[in-house]
């Protein structure tokens, strides 16, 4: 699998399927009574599905090359399909946090967000890598491999952190708030 064929979509990805998934939660933070949102994610989900399909396909002619990509989009495939069918529900995933202090709830938010970052982007990359090497898969190389994580991880964890810090000072509530 070549890297020029997998670049062809980072800016469709980050134009299409980034602002249109923004635009969305826009949508569902402001209007979440617009009949637009369900066919919207819909429409997200087909934008996920041509990609998947096109990566789990090049892995397998290339006998297994970028198989982590592959998995990497069949969990993102799966991950829009559940947005999509749950900006159709009544909300039913989402409760009201129990009370706590301004700080009680900034905190909780900050714990979920370390457990979540640990488990994303510490233990998952970690068993990936530990997984190729047990498995003799080479491995390869992109232009932008080493300044890009640090950049985007930068961004969007000031993005994260920031998100987070509203959602728990003025929502009042961690955002996957639940009865723990």
């Amino acid at each position: 699998m070549t890297t020029v064929a997998l670049m062809d979509f980072l800016w469709v990805d980050l134009l299409f399927l980034g602002l249109s998934s923004c635009f969305c939660g826009f949508l569902l933070g402001k209007r979440p009574q617009n009949q637009m949102i369900q066919p919207l994610t819909w429409i997200l989900v087909g934008g996920s599905v041509y990609p998947m399909l096109y990566v789990c396909r090049a892995t397998y002619v290339t006998h297994g090359d970028g198989w982590a990509t592959s998995l990497s989009m069949l969990v993102m495939g799966a991950g829009s399909f559940f947005a999509a069918w749950t900006a159709g529900l009544d909300n039913p995933l989402f409760r009201v946090a129990p009370e706590r202090t301004r700080v009680g709830h900034i905190l909780r938010t900050l714990l979920h967000t370390c457990v979540f970052w640990f488990i994303s982007l510490a233990m998952v990359p970690w068993l990936l890598v530990q997984a190729q090497s047990a498995l003799n898969i080479p491995g390869f190389t992109t232009p932008f491999q080493y300044w890009l994580p640090p950049v985007g991880f930068a961004g969007f964890a000031l993005l994260n952190l920031t998100t987070g810090y509203v959602m728990s000072n003025w929502g009042k509530s961690p955002p996957s708030s639940g009865n723990s």
